[in-house]
């Protein structure tokens, strides 16, 4: 079984090599964590989050992904629901580290953020189709740094697109991710533009500098938050 993930992750990165393209992503939302789902206040979250797309493009080095610009029912609850979906910055992953990051300024430093997005997936032998795409079951349990419950995450992937990419940072799979799911929101491709060559696909350049955990950064944001002028 292990020679076997094995094979399939360097089909995934022969593949990588010359390619080029964007993968659109939509959400729907599963709860908003409130505990009345019938207030307000929630119902405005899965407005936004059920009209927002997303773009993730990629070279055979790094993808991009980000929030595509839309115009909000509301622009609070239009940040609020950014940060339901783990998109109100834009993350980075790398293909030949296996790692996923988005770039933060705190205090006019920019830092590298490392997040563990890309690794420790348990494979599964469950299969559904996607798009016309079979797609196979990946699943992670991670820790939330902030509130310190652990988060379970499930991944459909297709073999068919040998890319180790996918949303919200998630990816590292032998294939992309064409739906992801968490307790609060489901991705599902919405678009695939592969390899194409007549568009490059530009996103702005990682920066690489500062290289911080997610707990140094919280730590770097609160003590910011106490710096006031004399």
């Amino acid at each position: 079984m292990k020679k076997i993930i094995l094979l399939l992750f360097v089909i995934c990165f022969l593949g990588l090599r010359a390619q080029k393209g964007e993968i659109i992503y939509k959400t729907t939302m599963l709860t908003s964590g409130a505990k009345d789902p019938t207030t307000d206040y929630a119902k405005k979250i899965e407005k936004e989050v059920n009209i927002m797309t997303y773009s993730l493009k990629y070279d055979n080095k790094y993808s991009f992904f980000k929030t595509i610009k839309y115009v909000p029912y509301d622009n609070f609850m239009s940040k609020i629901a950014q940060i339901y979906t783990h998109s109100i910055m834009g993350w980075y992953q790398d293909a030949t580290e296996k790692k996923s990051f988005y770039n933060k300024k705190i205090l006019k430093t920019n830092y590298m953020v490392n997040h563990n997005k890309m690794d420790n997936w348990v494979m599964s032998g469950d299969t559904k189709k996607i798009e016309g795409y079979i797609c196979y079951k990946a699943s992670r349990t991670t820790l939330n740094e902030k509130t310190g419950n652990p988060e379970l995450t499930e991944a459909w992937y297709t073999l068919d697109i040998p890319l180790p990419y996918g949303p919200a940072g998630c990816g590292g799979l032998p294939g992309l991710i064409l739906e992801l799911r968490n307790k609060r929101v489901v991705y599902s491709v919405s678009k695939l533009k592969l390899n194409s060559e007549k568009n490059k696909y530009k996103y702005p350049a990682p920066s690489l500098e500062n290289p911080i955990s997610i707990k140094e950064k919280i730590i770097l944001s609160r003590k910011a938050r106490k710096v006031t002028d004399d």
